[in-house]
């Protein structure tokens, strides 16, 4: 029997057909005419990608600058399983990705935290390997081991909170398998990224004390990126963030795909 997965209101996107090979009567939030977009952030920036999002949480995170605007996590409508959430069967799952896959080559699992869904993720997970051989990354905070996908992710891109997020979830800092996802990176099982969401200067402090917790990792595997949910947001914190990857030695990311559509979603 297939597996089951939770996704959020947006689901897989961007997308023009069905499970069943049937085109969607609406018109795609990027205002393109075919499927799939591109990753905005990261090691894969730019990379034409096919997006899944899955429902729920264990974090719900917002960010206050230094001027005092407050950045809410930019997929919150993400982070509860509500009655906008759709349940499939990763079968089903497989045959949209078909329907909608092109010539793209990089499928991204995002959230919410996709890891609360483990055992059904690492199923979806090899079908996509067995089937389509695709690229997968995996969007996480990094609060669930990662053991199970060995060999089954090529990305995972990690994004502990510092204590410059508010955790409405529980208000305490979270316990982190970061240890372990760096281990797997230098086992060869998968690539890492570490990312960083930035509001203030003292931000710098913080990601080095974090780091100062965990070995092994590469400079290069550490991104720093600008907290915000639109432009106004972004140009307030951009070079902050810019700054404190120059003088560090770790790389800058930007978040392409508000460049390119905003605050939009499904995009």
């Amino acid at each position: 029997m297939s597996k089951k997965l939770i996704l959020s209101s947006d689901g897989i996107f961007p997308i023009i057909k069905d499970a069943n090979g049937e085109f969607i009567k609406r018109d795609l939030k990027t205002n393109l005419t075919t499927a799939g977009t591109v990753q905005g952030e990261g090691k894969y920036i730019g990379e034409p990608s096919l997006f899944i999002r899955l429902a729920g949480c264990n974090l719900k995170c917002k960010w206050t600058s230094e001027d005092g605007f407050v950045s809410e996590c930019d997929t919150a409508y993400a982070n509860e399983e509500t009655e906008n959430n759709t349940c499939l069967e990763v079968e089903d799952i497989i045959k949209i990705i078909k329907n909608n896959i092109g010539s793209i080559k990089h499928i991204v699992i995002t959230g919410g935290e996709p890891l609360l869904q483990k055992e059904a993720l690492i199923d979806l997970c090899y079908q996509i390997k067995k089937q389509f051989n695709l690229i997968i990354t995996i969007e996480s905070n990094s609060s669930i081991s990662p053991k199970g996908f060995e060999g089954l992710v090529d990305l995972f891109s990690i994004s502990p909170k510092l204590n410059n997020a508010v955790l409405r979830a529980s208000g305490n800092t979270p316990e982190y398998c970061v240890q372990e996802y760096i281990d797997m990176a230098r086992n060869g099982d998968t690539d890492l990224q570490i990312k960083f969401v930035v509001s203030k200067t003292s931000d710098d402090n913080l990601i080095k004390a974090f780091l100062s917790d965990y070995t092994s990792y590469k400079q290069s595997d550490i991104m720093v990126m600008p907290a915000g949910t639109n432009m106004e947001q972004l140009n307030k914190t951009s070079k902050i963030a810019l700054e404190i990857s120059i003088k560090n030695g770790w790389r800058f990311t930007h978040r392409l795909h508000i460049i390119l559509f905003g605050d939009e979603r499904a995009v």
